[in-house]
């Protein structure tokens, strides 16, 4: 219902791409707060961590909210995205903590989501080398035993098709 929510304020916000991304990021901050402020009693809070992407031609815009980590393995070496000014993540105040990045994508770069990265994958992800999306996701799980929440993303040509692997 939430990812619902963010997909209509996003699509229904006119303006910049920004403006739209960061209206999708408050249509799952409030619900989270209202909850929050209402709910069970106290050190019982649900704090949300958000990566929203957004592709236009080959600029991919990038909203981070909470302690997300988003690397892009490419031709030309790896990129990390992270700031602190994402804050601690949503639900936690009325404002919605998050930090914006751009970049130009090209086809075959790889993206990491994750908000804890195993520390094998911290040396992992600084060898962009060109594989396959399948061999980078056996390579990643293979450096770790820990239970691991992660998207790993590849772009390619074409008409904005988007094709999911099941591990």
């Amino acid at each position: 219902q939430l990812a619902s929510r963010a997909a209509v304020a996003f699509y229904v916000t006119q303006g910049t791409m920004t403006a739209a991304l960061r209206a999708a990021a408050a249509s799952i901050n409030q619900p989270l707060y209202e909850r929050n402020v209402s709910g069970p009693g106290h050190g019982q809070y649900a704090a949300g961590l958000l990566a929203i992407l957004a592709l236009r031609e080959a600029q991919l815009t990038v909203l981070l909210s909470g302690p997300m980590h988003a690397y892009v393995l490419g031709a030309q070496g790896t990129q990390h995205i992270f700031d602190t000014l994402s804050g601690r993540g949503l639900g936690l105040g009325q404002t919605t903590p998050h930090y914006f990045s751009q970049l130009q994508l090209q086809a075959d770069d790889r993206l990491v989501l994750c908000a804890r990265m195993p520390a094998a994958w911290e040396t992992a992800v600084q060898d962009a080398s060109p594989a396959s999306l399948d061999a980078t996701r056996r390579r990643f799980m293979s450096l770790t035993g820990e239970d691991v929440n992660a998207v790993l993303l590849q772009a390619s040509q074409g008409t904005g098709r988007v094709t999911i692997q099941r591990p």
